[in-house]
């Protein structure tokens, strides 16, 4: 009867094992749905049968940790809008001068513009959310990697959740290394499939249907477009991002070049339900101010750019 509490107890906190199966060798296994014992105390003698389903999973256990695992507290999903998914548009532009201090900034260290955004994003979720250091962003990754994906037809696009825990007492510096060091063990398994990943969060969350964990999703395109025919070559052009009508989630944030001037453009999409203008004014705003506060002073702590910017 201990065992078999102790074994409950273990499937209980639904983590990711090993399973060793007679003919199919050791597999990387997660308990799923539910848990049903029984205990034959007068009939069978004291024995207890416990019945459970594992789902595999080939994702490595350290990864999918740092992919899935979040606070056990419920209360901070968020409801999912589902009747207006109308869609906003807030574009804004930065400077070529100041993208060019964060592409150096990101060269001298060897970080990623990528995690330079989401770091920011995320600092701002935290400073919006009383200083909280567990937060979940999703990053979306590209995977036309290959000359087959170039031209392959399809979505070549998918996202994972990345999960930052950072402490105020981080450097910014420090805090970018941190969330880089994370990004590059999920970006091992980037063919997983997301919808996958979406139903392990579920299960291992306990999340009600219908919320949300993740409120804030981002795209960063590097490359910007240039007309390749030197007759054309001093033409501006101008690129607009339309969305397709529908906002699914509360706030997509697409970072590209301009093809003109080279500097920044950031495009969020938001659901006009629960956000407006002015908050995605806002967010921004704090995105720069920490940015280049932390491009600037790189020793500043994640705590002192939440209280003072």
């Amino acid at each position: 009867m201990q065992k078999a509490d102790e074994f409950e107890a273990a499937l209980e906190e639904r983590g990711i094992g090993s399973l060793r199966h007679p003919v199919y060798g050791t597999r990387a296994v997660v308990p799923t749905g539910t848990i049903k014992r029984e205990d034959g105390l007068v009939t069978e003698v004291n024995t207890s049968t416990v019945t459970v389903t594992f789902s595999e999973t080939n994702t490595d256990k350290e990864v999918l940790q740092s992919v899935t695992e979040s606070s056990s507290d419920i209360t901070k999903a968020a409801d999912v809008e589902t009747k207006d998914r109308s869609v906003g548009v807030a574009d804004f532009h930065l400077e070529p001068e100041a993208t060019q201090k964060l592409m150096d900034f990101c060269m001298m260290h060897g970080v990623s513009m990528t995690n330079l955004i989401l770091l920011t994003m995320r600092t701002y979720l935290s400073k919006a959310n009383g200083g909280q250091e567990d937060i979940t962003l999703r990053n979306l990754v590209s995977r036309r990697s290959t000359q087959a994906e170039w031209t392959c037809g399809g979505s070549r696009v998918l996202s994972f959740p990345l999960r930052t825990i950072i402490s105020p007492d981080t450097e910014f510096l420090d805090a970018l290394y941190e969330i880089q060091n994370v990004q590059n063990k999920i970006y091992l398994h980037c063919n997983y499939d997301p919808v996958a990943v979406d139903k392990m969060l579920k299960e291992l969350y306990g999340a009600p249907d219908n919320t949300e964990y993740i409120s804030m999703s981002l795209t960063y395109q590097p490359m910007p477009v240039r007309m390749q025919n030197e007759h054309l070559a001093g033409i501006n052009t101008r690129s607009v991002w339309y969305p397709n009508g529908a906002a699914t989630k509360r706030i997509y944030l697409t970072v590209t070049h301009s093809s003109n001037d080279g500097g920044l453009i950031f495009d969020y999409h938001y659901q006009k339900a629960v956000l407006s203008y002015d908050d995605i004014q806002r967010l921004y705003y704090y995105m720069m101010k920490m940015m280049f506060r932390g491009v600037d002073e790189p020793d500043v702590t994640i705590g002192e750019l939440i209280s003072t910017v």
